[in-house]
């Protein structure tokens, strides 16, 4: 479960997999991290980061998609 009231999200993103991790997300806010994602040209490589905030009931949640190149352990110390 998640925690209540304000908190970050991380999302592990793979170049090739794709946002797996956006299945946890309700279909608003996985739309909202796909289109963040699009606009800032994220396609998951190792070390980058697309920023998102969404809001949810009377909060805001900010969300971090963190790219994982191909998730070897590599990729996840850029990371």
């Amino acid at each position: 479960s998640r925690p209540h009231g304000s908190y970050d999200l991380a999302l592990l993103v793979t170049q090739s997999g794709g946002p797996r991790s956006l299945t946890s997300l309700s279909e608003e806010d996985a739309g909202l991290v796909r289109e963040a994602a699009r606009v800032g040209r994220f396609e998951g490589e190792s070390g980058s980061i697309v920023d998102v905030l969404a809001r949810e009931g009377g909060t805001y949640r900010r969300m971090l998609v963190v790219g994982i190149g191909a998730g070897l352990e590599l990729d996840y110390e850029k990371a």
